[in-house]
């Protein structure tokens, strides 16, 4: 069989695998709800949280880097604090989404104690605890988490009962 009549073969192939691909991946891929499930043992985090900062963050991918290089992975972790979270808790691979994940779930935490509320906690994990004690919460990046949530319980990805919180 010549070139150019394998081609057509080749190219079907090719998409049948990456339409495979995507929907492994849209299904909760390698893996789905439990990596994030397993990120929040030990923390009164709901997993579907965890799960809407990664999406709203970095559509869930490992390798995004963001501010110009000083956020790094799937819950953008930025560099300069990494000295402040490995005080806390250890070393850890932004770029590891189960090592980052932990530790993102260990930040909300954190945020939920210092504030008494999940909405602050959110956006403190933006701006931080003493920028949301100054400023004021950042709505739209809480809206913008929420909404992920939402989205993810309409879908049926996660459960809607959740949440850990008060």
């Amino acid at each position: 069989m010549t070139l150019r009549r394998a081609l057509p073969y080749v190219l079907y192939a090719i998409a049948h695998v990456a339409f495979v691909a995507w929907v492994f991946i849209a299904a909760g891929g390698l893996f789905g709800e439990s990596l994030y499930e397993r990120a929040v043992e030990g923390t009164r985090v709901p997993p579907g949280l965890l799960r809407s900062i990664a999406i709203v963050e970095s559509r869930e991918l490992d390798t995004v880097i963001g501010d110009d290089g000083i956020s790094l992975g799937r819950f953008q972790l930025n560099e300069n604090f990494r000295a402040w979270r490995e005080a806390r808790w250890g070393k850890h691979n932004p770029l590891e989404p189960l090592q980052a994940g932990r530790v993102a779930a260990r930040i909300l935490e954190y945020n939920y104690r210092a504030l008494g509320r999940w909405d602050c906690a959110i956006a403190a994990y933006r701006q931080g605890v003493d920028g949301v004690r100054r400023g004021g919460p950042t709505w739209w990046y809480v809206k913008r988490v929420c909404k992920a949530w939402a989205c993810l319980v309409v879908e049926g990805k996660i459960k809607r009962n959740t949440w850990r919180g008060k």
